[in-house]
């Protein structure tokens, strides 16, 4: 009895460590550019889209890609100051209800690939909050290390993007990491539209926009 229960453990441990230095499907590898132009995905489709969507006075959905999301850390994330926090090759992947936050970092000399599940809700009161999921390293959870890796892949994110023109969007970031709860509210052609719900689907995320007065 007691070998066979050893064994077990055996297989479970060996079952783990297998996970824990395999790389999750959902991970993609990011690659820096460094031509120091603005994302065209930002520059030409995020903004104009929200500018344009605005003005009419009705509700519209505003749909973020995955592939969209990727080009803007790549071309402005702070790769440097990823790397003095312990990570790299930083990616958001979106999947069915989550944002997950992933990035490689070092253990026992090898890279590890840390995922934080996010997940995106609109409260009684209509403000928006962020819910910290699973934390884990390859395919484990990790739930004893969940505080510690949360303090290290997230409180740090504000300082990943050093441009001055996402200023406003990190403090936001930084307040729902916090797990604040903020009022979802954009100010765009001196119209109000508010963030009423947030779906998010297989490299993509949908916000429903609604008109709101002043």
């Amino acid at each position: 009895m007691m070998l066979s229960l050893l064994l077990a453990l055996l297989i479970f441990c060996a079952f783990w460590l297998s996970r824990l230095f395999s790389v999750p499907a959902y991970y993609i590898q990011p690659e820096p550019i460094s031509d120091r132009q603005v994302s065209r995905y930002l520059s030409n489709k995020l903004i104009p889209e929200l500018h344009n969507k605005s003005q009419y006075g009705l509700p519209f959905d505003y749909v973020i890609t995955q592939k969209g999301v990727s080009d803007i850390i790549a071309r402005h994330a702070d790769f440097e100051a990823i790397r003095r926090s312990g990570f790299k090759d930083i990616t958001v992947v979106f999947v069915p209800e989550e944002i997950l936050l992933m990035s490689k970092t070092r253990y026992l000399h090898m890279d590890l690939i840390v995922t934080a599940a996010i997940e995106p809700g609109i409260d009684s009161a209509g403000r928006l909050f962020l819910k910290s999921g699973a934390i884990k390293l390859g395919r484990s959870k990790i739930p004893f290390a969940s505080d510690v890796a949360k303090k290290r892949l997230l409180q740090n994110f504000d300082s990943f993007f050093s441009e001055a023109n996402f200023a406003e969007a990190l403090t936001a970031v930084q307040s729902l990491l916090n797990e604040e709860h903020i009022e979802p509210v954009l100010r765009i052609n001196g119209n109000n539209i508010r963030a009423e719900k947030i779906t998010i689907d297989h490299q993509k995320l949908t916000i429903h926009f609604v008109p709101e007065g002043d």
